[in-house]
């Protein structure tokens, strides 16, 4: 739970720099995935069943992967969001991943809607989806139960 919350705080911190900036910096990229990486080794090693949590961490790379494949062919997404959606995916499943992601298009899509009718962008403007995808990721964490934010407090 305290990792839920950790990671949480990182996806904001990068979604308001994403939004400041228009650019995820690449050393908070190494960084936390570094720190990922750690956290799900010792977690997958201290594990009962090892080699299915590893199987568990891998698949969950997948959505990001084909996220990361689509930004490199179509130069329409941002290189960050696919790490950003593989580190979900690694932590929560390709499932999370999967739903975080689906969550975060319908608000991003709200928010473009809302933006273009009320004329503060037009058509072709590029938009931030990294604070929708963390919204997302938070949504999906409160609604599958995995964490009690109140008793974190």
């Amino acid at each position: 739970m305290a990792f839920t919350i950790v990671f949480l705080f990182y996806l904001t911190v990068l979604a308001i720099w994403d939004i400041r900036n228009k650019e995820v910096p690449f050393i908070a990229l190494v960084i936390g995935g570094t720190i990922l990486c750690i956290y799900l080794m010792t977690s997958a090693a201290r594990s009962e069943k090892g080699v299915a949590e590893m199987m568990r961490i891998v698949l969950g790379l997948i959505p990001g992967i084909l996220f990361l494949l689509m930004a490199f062919g179509t130069k329409k997404a941002g290189y960050a969001d696919g790490i950003i959606i593989m580190m979900i995916g690694a932590t929560e499943s390709y499932l999370g991943a999967i739903l975080s992601v689906g969550i975060g298009s319908l608000i991003m899509a709200i928010v473009a809607g809302t933006l273009l009718a009320m004329g503060k962008v037009k058509k072709n403007t590029k938009l931030p989806f990294l604070p929708s995808l963390a919204i997302g990721y938070a949504v999906f964490v409160i609604a599958s139960g995995k964490t009690n934010f109140l008793s974190a407090l």
